[in-house]
């Protein structure tokens, strides 16, 4: 009997040092890999800068932004990596990227944990085309208070440089 649980222990032990070690593998091979980050950026201790992200989300921002200027750094987040961009031209990029390249619809079912998978099946399908549309429709009325409400917002978070840029 003993030895069957310590046959268990050991095969317990077996498996998971081999699913931490694919985690390790799959991390070094993905393209995130080759952004700076922000905290901790191993498969466990990333779960540490994910909880002072809960509480200190403007900190790890700011001390992103101070480190790495223009360049895009990630910071981790309980679920996932978050990539954060500042330059104006790699925003722009973002802006006018296609649909096939940047997905709405990719980016709602990654929100699966918070809206749960049914939203993107029917009958609910219609929200997100709902959605689209309206934002479309009142996106050029909306401009101005949405770019002043950016600018305010963006100036208060991220302080400019002594040059005034």
């Amino acid at each position: 009997m003993e030895d069957t649980t310590v046959l268990a222990a050991v095969g317990v032990g077996i498996l998971t040092a081999l699913y931490f070690l694919r985690l390790y593998i799959k991390a070094l091979n993905s393209p995130l890999y080759t952004i700076p980050t922000i905290g901790y950026s191993g498969v466990l201790t990333s779960y540490i800068t994910a909880i002072q992200h809960m509480f200190n989300s403007k900190g790890l921002v700011l001390e992103g932004y101070k480190k790495y200027g223009g360049q895009p750094f990630k910071v981790a987040t309980l679920g996932k990596w978050v990539v954060l961009v500042s330059e104006t031209q790699m925003v722009d990029d973002i802006r006018r990227a296609k649909d096939d390249q940047l997905s709405f619809e990719q980016a709602v079912d990654e929100k699966d944990i918070i809206f749960g998978p049914q939203l993107l099946q029917e009958p609910y399908q219609y929200h997100i085309e709902s959605f689209r549309a309206q934002v479309t429709r009142h996106f050029t009325s909306r401009y101005a208070d949405t770019m002043d409400e950016i600018v305010t917002a963006l100036s208060d978070l991220i302080p400019a440089k002594e040059n005034g840029k």
